[in-house]
């Protein structure tokens, strides 16, 4: 995905998710943090806290996390992506009004609002920049073939800046619930993309 900004190394913990019993841990320990980020926020989730609620030890989760921050990123990288399935309409302004609906009910959801909340406190403490940052790669990595297939298809140019397309589209979604207040619907999802991709079909 083409953005004119060189990509930041960033540490990267594993999200894809192995089978059998340690998918079973896998998940628990997810669900443990997501729930206690819903809560109370990013301060509510501490190793032990997570550890007593998925019923785990702590050095399962320092064995695979060396700070909460990178748990919690794991965490909501796992359940976006389980929400917020990356279709193949046929058409660019179909994918991405499929995934834009997705992200309007996941953002306007008690984990969305925490994960938003989460993200803001970036602005004011530097580990939470770099997970911001870690947690955009996934999401332009998921959105990535949404944009191959409309190059392919001849809807884009090679050389378009998807990533600034990417952040119009979705960013409005924000705009609507952050800043305006409003409910996140159909119509304004029809509206952001017709003013974005007036000549797409």
């Amino acid at each position: 995905m083409s953005s004119g900004v060189p990509a930041v190394p960033l540490r990267r913990a594993a999200t894809k998710r192995p089978g059998g019993r340690t998918s079973d841990v896998t998940e628990r320990i997810f669900a443990a943090t997501v729930a206690l980020l819903e809560e109370g926020g990013i301060a509510s989730v501490t190793f032990q806290r997570v550890a007593e609620q998925a019923g785990v030890s702590r050095a399962t989760l320092y064995r695979r996390w060396p700070e909460p921050v990178f748990l919690v990123g794991d965490a909501l990288a796992a359940t976006a992506a389980d929400r917020i399935r990356i279709e193949n309409t046929g058409s660019l302004r179909g994918d991405l009004a499929a995934m834009l609906t997705q992200i309007g009910v996941f953002i306007e959801s008690s984990t969305g609002r925490a994960a938003i909340a989460t993200s803001l406190m970036g602005r004011v403490q530097p580990e939470f920049t770099t997970q911001a940052k870690l947690l955009w790669e996934r999401r332009r990595e998921d959105v990535a073939p949404i944009f191959a297939r409309a190059i392919k298809r001849g809807e884009l140019a090679g050389d378009c800046d998807t990533d600034v397309l990417f952040a119009a589209t979705s960013g409005a979604l924000y705009m609507r619930m952050i800043v305006m207040a409003k409910p996140i619907d159909a119509e304004w999802i029809s509206r952001t993309l017709a003013l974005v991709l007036p000549s797409a079909p």
